[in-house]
C-alpha cells in the first residue's frame, strides 16, 4: 500500500492568489493554480508525477475564465495537504476520450474519486463502464469504482437545513419543476424518503420516469392543480429570460402559495444570494446549494480514501463553510483585480495613442540609465582589479613590515566585498531600466502588432538569442568578483602560515568546478 502523504505547498492556490493580484491577472493566476488538463494523456503524466498524492479529477467542459473563477476549483484544494482536487477540461461528446481518462482510474490507486459537471453528469461511458446508475460522482470503493449521486444527497439536506434542521418528508409535497440532470437526480432521492406528494414539472414528457418514482406529473406549470394547505418544499432548476432578466419559472408558483414553513430551492447559479428575501418561505439559490453538494463530496472522498486504507481528518460543515466563504472572496477580488486591470490598459492604450513621443523618450531614457550603469559597474570593477593587483604586485617585491601585509590584504578582502555587493545592486538596476525599456518598446508596437505577433528583436535586440551557450554579463561580473575574493583570501591565510586551509580550500573549489562542468572542462 502507497503512502499518499504529499504535501501541496505549490499547489495552496489561497496563499498564491494573494500574491499575484497586483500584476498580469489572469496569466500569473493560472500559473499558481492546479492546472487545468485538456486530455487523458495529461491526467496520466499529473497522476504519474504527483504519486504519493489522492488524485480527484473534476470532468468539465467551460472556458479558461470560468473555470479561473470556479471556487470548487479553489476550496477543494484547501482541505488536506495530500489531496489534489484536478481539473479536466473535456468535450461533451468526446466519449472515447472520457473513457480513456476512467481507465487511467484503474491503473493507478491514487485516483480515488471523480466530480462531474455539466455536461458530463450521468454520462453515457459512466454507465457503461461502471453499471446504469445516475449520479454526479464515481467513488473508489477498493478496486471499483460505483457512481454516487450528491445532488439528490445535497436536496435533502439542504431542505432539511432550510426548514430548520428537521423535516418529514411524509407530510410534505415536493414539487420539481424542470426534470432535466438535477431535477430526476433531487426526485430520485427523495422518492426514499417517502414524500406526501411528489410532482414532477417539465414541458418535456417525463411520463415514464414519473411512472417509476410513483410521481406526479404536470406537462406545464399551469396545469398543477390547487395546493392551497399543504405544506411545500419546491425546487426550480430551469431558467428563461424576460426583458434580459433572468426569472425562474417556479417563482410565481412559489409566489401564490408563499408561507411560513414552505421551502423554495432555486438551482440557477446566476441568482444572487438573498434574491428572495422578500419571500415568507425559506430560500436557498444556487450558489448555495453548490456548496451543499461539495460538502457531500467531501464526506464521499473521505469513505472513498478509507476504502484503500488512507484516514483522510474529518471536516465539519462548519470548517467547510469557511473555506467555501474563503473561495467566494477570493473569487470575488479576481473580478475586481480584473476589472481595474482591464480599466489601467484601456487608460494606457488611450495614453498611448496621444502620447506615443512620451513613451519613446521613456524609452530612450531606460536605454540611458542602464548604459550608465552598465558603464559604472566596467569601470568599478575594472579599478578594484587594478587596485588589487598593484596591492599584491608592491607587498610582494618590497620589504615591508610583516604586520602591514595582512592588513592591506584584509583592507582589500572587505573592499571586495562592497564591490560584489555593488555589483550586484547594479545588476538588478540595469535588469530593471533594461527590462521597462522593453516593455516600453512592446508598448508601442502593440499599436501596429497583436501580442502573439510582436516582432522579437526585429528593431532591437533586447534578447540576445541566436547565441544560447554563452555566460551573460551579469553572472561574468560576479564570478570576477568573486574569483578576487578567493584570491585574496588565499594569499591572507598564506601570510599566515596556514598552508593546509590553502590546499583545503583549493580542493574544495577544484571539486565545485568538475562538479559543475564535469571533469573534463577543466585540463
Amino acid at each position: 500500500m502507497s503512502n499518499f502523504n504529499g504535501q501541496s505547498a505549490y499547489y495552496d492556490s489561497y496563499k498564491k492568489l494573494q500574491t499575484v493580484l497586483d500584476a498580469e491577472l489572469l496569466e500569473k493566476i493560472k500559473v499558481k493554480l492546479i492546472p487545468v488538463l485538456n486530455s487523458a494523456d495529461k491526467l496520466e503524466q499529473f497522476v504519474k508525477k504527483h504519486g504519493h498524492y489522492l488524485i480527484v479529477p473534476y470532468l468539465f467542459h467551460k472556458d479558461d475564465k470560468q473555470q479561473l473563477l470556479s471556487t470548487s476549483s479553489m476550496h477543494m484544494n484547501w482541505l488536506w495537504p495530500n489531496v489534489l482536487y484536478v481539473p479536466i477540461n473535456i468535450e461533451e461528446k468526446d466519449g472515447s476520450e472520457i473513457e480513456k481518462v476512467y481507465r487511467t482510474a484503474f491503473n493507478y490507486e491514487n485516483v480515488i474519486f471523480f466530480n462531474h459537471t455539466i455536461p458530463h453528469k450521468s454520462n453515457a461511458v459512466m454507465q457503461k463502464l461502471f453499471g446504469y446508475g445516475r449520479g454526479d460522482y464515481l467513488a473508489r470503493s477498493g478496486d471499483t469504482f460505483q457512481i454516487a449521486d450528491g445532488n439528490g444527497e445535497a436536496f435533502l439536506r439542504m431542505a432539511r437545513e432550510l426548514a430548520g434542521g428537521k423535516l418529514d418528508f411524509s407530510e410534505v409535497t415536493v414539487v420539481i419543476v424542470g426534470v432535466g440532470e438535477a431535477g430526476e437526480l433531487a426526485a430520485r432521492a427523495v422518492t426514499h424518503e417517502h414524500p406526501r406528494r411528489l410532482i414532477l414539472v417539465d414541458i418535456l414528457d417525463k411520463s415514464a420516469l414519473t411512472k417509476e418514482l410513483g410521481a406526479e406529473f404536470y406537462q406545464g406549470i399551469d396545469s398543477i392543480p390547487d395546493l392551497t394547505g399543504e405544506r411545500l418544499v419546491i425546487m426550480d432548476s430551469t431558467a428563461h429570460f424576460e426583458g434580459g432578466q433572468q426569472r425562474t419559472v417556479a417563482l410565481d408558483l412559489v409566489e401564490k402559495y408563499d408561507a411560513t414553513g414552505n421551502v423554495f430551492i432555486d438551482y440557477n447559479m446566476d441568482t444572487k444570494i438573498g434574491a428572495y428575501k422578500h419571500l415568507k418561505s425559506s430560500t436557498g439559490v444556487g450558489k448555495e446549494y453548490v456548496a451543499i453538494t461539495n460538502y457531500v463530496m467531501v464526506l464521499c472522498i473521505i469513505k472513498s480514501a478509507k476504502s484503500i486504507g488512507v484516514e483522510l481528518p474529518f471536516i465539519s460543515k462548519e470548517d467547510f463553510d469557511r473555506k467555501v466563504a474563503e473561495s467566494v472572496q477570493m473569487r470575488d477580488r479576481i473580478v475586481t483585480a480584473e476589472q481595474l486591470l482591464t480599466e489601467q490598459k484601456a487608460a494606457e492604450q488611450k495614453f498611448v495613442e496621444k502620447e506615443p513621443e512620451f513613451l519613446i523618450e521613456c524609452m530612450k531614457e531606460n536605454l540611458n540609465q542602464a548604459r550608465h550603469v552598465e558603464n559604472e559597474r566596467i569601470l568599478f570593477v575594472t579599478l578594484f582589479t587594478a587596485l588589487a593587483g598593484g596591492s599584491l604586485a608592491i607587498i610582494s617585491s618590497m620589504d615591508i613590515e610583516p604586520i602591514i601585509k595582512p592588513i592591506v590584504i584584509l583592507i582589500l578582502i572587505v573592499l571586495n566585498v562592497m564591490c560584489l555587493h555593488l555589483t550586484i545592486r547594479w545588476n538588478d538596476v540595469f535588469s530593471a531600466h533594461w527590462g521597462k525599456a522593453k516593455e516600453v518598446y512592446e508598448l508601442i508596437l502593440s499599436q501596429h502588432y497583436t501580442k502573439c505577433q510582436l516582432p522579437d528583436n526585429k528593431y532591437f535586440y533586447f534578447d540576445n538569442k541566436k547565441h544560447t551557450r554563452y555566460i551573460h554579463t551579469a553572472t561574468m561580473f560576479i564570478m570576477v568578483n568573486c574569483i578576487l575574493l578567493f584570491l585574496l583570501v588565499f594569499v591572507f591565510l598564506y601570510l599566515f602560515g596556514q598552508l593546509d586551509k590553502v590546499k583545503e580550500l583549493y580542493s574544495c573549489m577544484l571539486e565545485m568546478v568538475f562538479s559543475y562542468f564535469g571533469e573534463g572542462w577543466v585540463t
